[in-house]
């Protein structure tokens, strides 16, 4: 028997808050906020933002309720920290769509080329002379990679592997663990996490196994750089870890789609841009682009358990959360690559 935790009740600001607070010192805030990102094309109207913050349907505040009820002046100082930090993010996001919108009439599809910044020219490895094997064996991977010889994977200890796969555009991918022996190596640009190197590795095992599904057919995979990579402003600035092509050669469709394994314990539930951004990705940018040869996809892959999550509202089963394009690498390790390239070509 498991005990599910129901959502806390959400709160907002009221006139009684707002009246004591130093409207002042957040505006001087704020207007720091935007020079810091050099947002100069940003008008922040003293009025407008004061208006904005007296409307309380915008936004959901997560506290305990006695932290809101008005027992002495010290609390005015959080009610002011909220206020401060609720205009800071209502005016990143505004500033996003906006610019988003501006963008999005220049948009086009271009192709992908090798001096894209998402292709590696040079992966640095150091690794501390101590650790002699792991030396070793990074050499090997630099002779193998030199010669064309690269064609499995190497494991250098539990926590450090470099992965294998000709789905994807160049090779290889590393993959350095979280455990505190870590720290004997780095490496640049950052290499996988676990969730990330579980997403590679279930993409080329369904690949290998259903193999006859790709007749005619041809996928392929690339990890996408953070701030260099492809990014979408309508998601907060949102870089999802990798793109995937899948490429029917019958009817010269590209299905693209952008891939995230990402953790979800820190998410406040399913209105959250990155996840409701397959839905702008498909209504939205999609149509904008007017091109019937491309069709635009976006998933969230879960490395947090079904348990975790199932208390939030309107997401009662795995299949609900399947519904709005988000997978679980626990409960559907098998399935879920299949469930992705199905939705892709539904």
């Amino acid at each position: 028997m498991s005990v599910v935790a129901e959502a806390p009740p959400a709160h907002a600001l009221r006139p009684v808050h707002l009246q004591y607070i130093d409207r002042d010192a957040v505006y001087l805030e704020l207007q720091r906020f935007k020079n810091e990102r050099a947002w100069y094309n940003l008008n922040l109207p003293y009025k407008a933002v004061w208006e904005v913050m007296e409307k309380a349907d915008w936004y959901e505040l997560y506290i305990p309720v006695q932290e809101l009820e008005p027992r002495a002046f010290s609390q005015v100082a959080t009610w002011q920290a909220i206020t401060t930090a609720l205009l800071k993010s209502y005016i990143e996001r505004f500033y996003k769509i906006e610019k988003a919108a501006f963008e999005s009439k220049y948009m086009e599809v271009v192709e992908l080329t090798p001096d894209h910044p998402n292709f590696q020219e040079q992966i640095r490895v150091e690794v501390q002379r101590s650790q002699e094997e792991i030396v070793r064996k990074v050499g090997l991977l630099r002779d193998a990679l030199n010669e064309g010889s690269f064609n499995a994977d190497i494991e250098f200890t539990t926590f450090f592997k470099a992965l294998h796969t000709s789905l994807h555009l160049y090779q290889p991918l590393l993959y350095l663990g979280p455990q505190a022996e870590a720290d004997l190596i780095t490496i640049s640009p950052v290499a996988l996490n676990e969730g990330e190197m579980r997403f590679v590795d279930h993409l080329r095992k369904h690949h290998a196994k259903h193999i006859e599904e790709f007749e005619g057919k041809r996928l392929f995979l690339l990890r996408n750089r953070s701030r260099k990579g492809i990014g979408f402003f309508e998601a907060n600035n949102f870089y999802p870890d990798f793109i995937l092509w899948l490429i029917d050669d019958k009817s010269n469709v590209q299905h693209v789609a952008f891939v995230d394994p990402k953790g979800l314990r820190n998410v406040s539930g399913m209105e959250h841009p990155k996840l409701k951004f397959h839905k702008v990705l498909k209504e939205k940018i999609e149509k904008e682009l007017n091109d019937p040869s491309i069709d635009l996809h976006s998933f969230i892959v879960s490395p947090t358990k079904y348990d975790d999550l199932r208390h939030w509202r309107g997401t009662t089963t795995i299949a609900s959360f399947n519904k709005k394009n988000v997978y679980f690498q626990n409960e559907q390790a098998e399935e879920y690559v299949g469930l992705m390239l199905g939705r892709m070509l539904q």
